[in-house]
Formats: structure tokens, C-alpha cells, sequence
């Protein structure tokens, strides 16, 4: 195998790609990344195949493989391909050659230059790695939860990863009520939040400054994931939060909704979802 190219990993495209020239000539291009990131860029073919086709088999093989593995706590990345013709790996060398040393916007334009051979792929399928929890990592969490403290994890896991996750490190519990809030709006994201206040009896509190300290801490924080912990002034409610581009967020309610007084909570939160709630006029709901 002859290693051509390489495009490293970036939180945009959240994905890498490699160019290879095998024993027999032919020259490929081999894409890994998030399952969202590559499923857009799959060949337009393999939507347009009849049910029961192997493109089509292969499509919702790989997303049930993708819950099967994220409901079990691992990492997950989507594995896609294609051939290219000479003359394609002739203008992407150029156009790499000129992007990877211009003096402006280089990032950008290899972004661009990605973009060239990181389309019209093949699907190939998913792969389910587990990243085992550091030692005393479940034991500190639950101490800190004890102990008043709130504690926030960011991640870009995929939800059902950052939910298993979660348990496994003792986050959230098996006891605590799960609440989805994935929203495509700021207003589909207030009413699904005022919703799930009415029915649970949460009162609305005052947490800028401890909004301003997450987002301050976990800025960029576009993949991988960071732990910060904060103090939320206000209500008493007792709240630990995991915030992923998805996000889960625990508290007990305040027991004004009939049947609900010691349910506690788990609110699990999406990417874009996560954007409108820390808008301004959503930051203290």
C-alpha cells in the first residue's frame, strides 16, 4: 500500500480521510467520522436503491449497529469509501499542494480541498470502541453529587453513548426519570423546556453566572469532552448536569407536580438543542 494524502481529523467536517494507492493500481479514498458527518456525504445512489437492496441493507445495518453500539457505551465511527480515476488524484494533489501552503486561509482551504474527494462515498459500515472510565472515576462523580456539588461533563458523543456514559460513571442513576428535548428551533426548544417544568414543577432559576462559567470552560470543546463543576444559586434544587453536543442534566424537581415530589430527573439534551437553551432569553429557564 503507497500512502498518497492525508486529511486529518477536524471538529467541521468531523471526520479524516486518507488516500491510497493499493498493489493493483487502483486508488482509493478511505473515510472515518461521525455517523452524521458521513452519512452526508454518501452517494446519492444508495437512497435511490429498490427496499431490498444490498445499499440499502447495508444503510440500516449500519444504523442499528450504531444504536446497538452507542446504547452499550462505546465510541462510535462510520467507515465509508470510493475509487478515484488518475486524473482526480491529479487535480486533488494540486489543489492540496497550493492550499497546504498558502500564507492565507489555510485551514480553509484545505477544508475545501477535503471537500473534493470526501463526497459520493460508499458506505462500508460502523465500528464500536469502548474508551474503559479512569480508575475512581464513578466513585469521585457520586462523591461530588453527595456532596452538593453540581457537576457538568461535555462531550460529542452521540446521545445514546453520552446516556450510557453517564450511568456507567454514576452520573445518572437508573432511578431517575429521562427527558429528551431535542428541538430544531429556539421555539420548539422553549416549549418542549416549558413543558417538561409543568409537568415536573421545576421551577425557573437564576444561573447566568454559572451558565457563563460552562460555557467559558467547555468554548471549543467542539469533540472529546471536558468536566467542570459549578455552584447554582437560586432554588436549592439538587441538579448534576452531563452536557454532551448531546447533553444530560439531572434534577430533582420541586415537588409541586402532583405524583412527581421525589422523581428525579434526567434531562438529555442534543447539540442544537443545547445552542437555543443557552440563548439569552432561554439561559435562566
Amino acid at each position: 500500500l503507497d500512502v498518497l494524502g492525508l486529511h486529518e481529523f477536524d471538529s467541521v467536517r468531523k471526520r479524516m480521510s486518507v488516500i491510497v494507492r493499493f498493489a493493483d493500481g487502483s486508488v482509493k479514498v478511505l473515510v472515518k467520522g461521525a455517523d452524521n458527518s458521513i452519512f452526508s456525504i454518501l452517494s446519492k445512489a444508495s437512497d435511490m436503491v429498490d427496499p431490498g437492496g444490498p445499499s440499502h441493507d447495508i444503510k440500516n445495518s449500519t444504523q442499528n449497529h450504531l444504536n446497538e453500539y452507542s446504547s452499550l457505551g462505546l465510541r462510535t465511527l462510520v467507515i465509508a469509501a470510493k475509487n478515484i480515476t488518475e486524473a482526480e488524484l491529479e487535480e486533488w494533489q494540486q489543489t492540496y499542494a497550493e492550499a497546504s501552503t498558502s500564507l492565507n486561509d489555510r485551514v480553509a482551504k484545505l477544508r475545501k480541498t477535503a471537500a473534493l474527494i470526501e463526497s459520493n462515498l460508499n458506505l462500508l459500515g460502523a465500528t464500536g470502541i469502548e474508551d474503559k472510565l479512569q480508575e475512581g472515576v464513578p466513585e469521585t462523580i457520586e462523591a461530588l453529587r453527595e456532596a452538593g456539588l453540581k457537576v457538568w461533563v461535555l462531550t460529542g458523543d452521540k446521545q445514546e453513548t453520552a446516556i450510557s456514559i453517564g450511568l456507567s460513571c454514576k452520573l445518572l442513576t437508573l432511578d431517575m426519570q429521562q427527558v429528551i428535548i431535542n428541538g430544531n428551533s429556539e421555539e420548539e426548544c422553549r416549549r418542549l423546556l416549558a413543558d417538561v417544568k409543568n409537568k415536573y414543577g421545576i421551577k425557573t432559576v437564576d444561573q447566568k453566572d454559572a451558565t457563563k462559567k460552562i460555557i467559558k470552560n467547555g468554548d471549543n470543546k467542539d469533540d472529546g469532552s471536558s468536566l467542570s463543576s459549578n455552584n447554582f444559586p437560586g432554588s436549592g434544587l439538587q441538579a448534576s448536569k452531563c452536557i454532551n453536543k448531546t447533553g444530560c442534566h439531572s434534577q430533582q424537581p420541586s415537588g409541586k407536580a402532583t405524583g412527581m415530589k421525589n422523581t428525579p430527573l434526567a434531562l438529555i439534551i442534543d447539540g442544537t438543542s443545547l445552542v437555543h437553551i443557552l440563548a439569552k432569553d432561554l439561559e435562566n429557564e
